[in-house]
């Protein structure tokens, strides 16, 4: 009786150990996680830095425009002035000054201009108009210009729109010395330039033409005079040129003029 007392207690410890341990394992707490280790600096690096953006193709460049092949240069405004001479002939004077704004020698033909009313009407056309030089550097400035008395007599100072014929020029640009210049006034009115040319090139020319601008003291034009020498200036050679106004009003006199510019040159033929 006792043994089987004592079988059943047995039986009975065992199960309710058995029973603890199940119970102490359901009910364990979870373990408690370590700290992280610290990240390599490497590993710093590649966390921070954001994705690298996939490259975008480069636009295609656009070639640069060609260079104008067109002359560059300004019109400036024409002076004009008409008058009336001491023997009752009707004059007309233009000045168009032309400046060459590009990097290359122009050669300008005066052309023509026409002449309008103040109300804008055509009155009066001149053609076959001078220019003075007829070639220009770059950055120069020269005059088309005419000195008439017009065929009809004309009631009103007129507006003048020019039409030069301006174009690269094709010739070279010869210049020749210049010396001795004095600027007197005429025995009947006008203004005379007188100087000396000197061919400093190495050929001879058969046509020279001399221009010269006269300025007053607050730079406007007072007129542009011209010759030709007509004998010829060999090379080396040296010779003496005079230059007279066709007309001026009777208020012009060489007092006025405070400076000028001189241009000689060979005449040369653009087609």
């Amino acid at each position: 009786m006792l043994n089987k007392l004592t079988r059943s207690t047995g039986v009975l410890v065992l199960g309710l150990a058995l029973t603890v341990s199940l119970c102490a394992c359901s009910y364990a707490p979870a373990a408690t996680p370590t700290d992280a280790p610290a990240p390599t600096a490497a590993a710093q690096q590649a966390t921070a830095a954001p994705e690298a953006a996939a490259p975008t193709e480069a636009p295609a460049e656009t070639p640069d425009a060609p260079a104008s092949t067109e002359p560059q240069y300004t019109i400036g405004e024409a002076q004009v002035k008409l008058w009336t001479n001491s023997i009752g002939s009707q004059w007309m004077q233009t000045i168009v000054p032309v400046t060459n704004t590009g990097k290359v020698n122009l050669y300008v033909d005066g052309g023509s201009f026409d002449m309008e009313g103040a109300d804008g009407s055509l009155i009066g056309v001149q053609n076959y108009v001078s220019a003075f030089p007829q070639i220009l550097a770059p950055g120069e400035t020269g005059y088309i210009y005419e000195n008439t008395s017009p065929e009809t007599a004309l009631e009103e100072t007129p507006s003048i729109v020019p039409h030069p014929d301006i174009s690269e020029a094709t010739v070279d640009l010869i210049r020749y010395d210049v010396t001795d210049v004095s600027v007197a006034d005429r025995e009947y009115g006008g203004i005379n330039v007188i100087g000396r040319v000197t061919n400093n090139t190495g050929e001879d020319a058969s046509l020279v033409y001399v221009a010269i601008a006269l300025y007053d003291a607050d730079g406007a034009v007072v007129d542009v005079v011209f010759t030709v020498l007509t004998d010829g200036l060999a090379a080396g050679a040296q010779m003496g040129f005079e230059a007279s106004s066709f007309s001026l009003p009777e208020n012009v006199t060489a007092e006025q003029v405070a400076d000028y510019s001189v241009w000689a040159y060979p005449m040369q033929m653009q087609i």
